[in-house]
């Protein structure tokens, strides 16, 4: 019973896999949109800045664009690194981050190669499992001789 159970929970983590492979963070030249999903990188003053917000030593936010004003950035922040620390989930929380303090703005868009790669080797590994089951209509003839094929076989 544990088997079948922990089979979807396996498939939608491949599928996940798949869908976040094909996504890639590239810098902008203009502003983006509000709505679009965005990396902005920190520097020192906006770690000392966001602190009492996002906790201490922050390098990197990644989250949804608000608001975009002439000197701040609005984003509802769902994942933040830190210094020396691998990223960390947050709760959408609502950082306004004046442009000084951003050294990079970056955007996440799909990745044409990434999905290549992505899928190509979904393909690769359902292809393997058919081939390795021998599900390809490869089958071997009856033993006997046959016979003389009329009804009375």
């Amino acid at each position: 019973m544990m088997r079948r159970s922990r089979r979807p929970v396996a498939l939608a983590l491949v599928i996940l896999q798949l869908f976040t492979a094909c996504f890639q963070y590239v810098p902008v030249r203009a502003d983006p949109a509000p709505g679009v999903r965005v990396a902005l990188e920190i520097n020192d003053t906006g770690r000392v800045a966001l602190a009492p917000v996002l906790g201490p030593g922050v390098v990197r936010i990644e989250g949804v664009l608000v608001s975009v004003d002439a000197d701040v950035l609005v984003v509802d922040a769902m994942m933040v690194t830190q210094l020396r620390l691998r990223p960390t989930s947050v709760d959408r929380i609502r950082v306004r981050v004046p442009r000084s303090d951003v050294v990079l703005t970056e955007e996440r868009r799909m990745s044409r190669k990434r999905t290549i790669l992505a899928v190509g080797g979904a393909v690769v590994a359902v292809v393997s499992f058919f081939v390795s089951k021998g599900w390809f209509g490869r089958s071997t003839p009856p033993d006997g001789d046959g016979g003389t094929g009329g009804p009375d076989q």
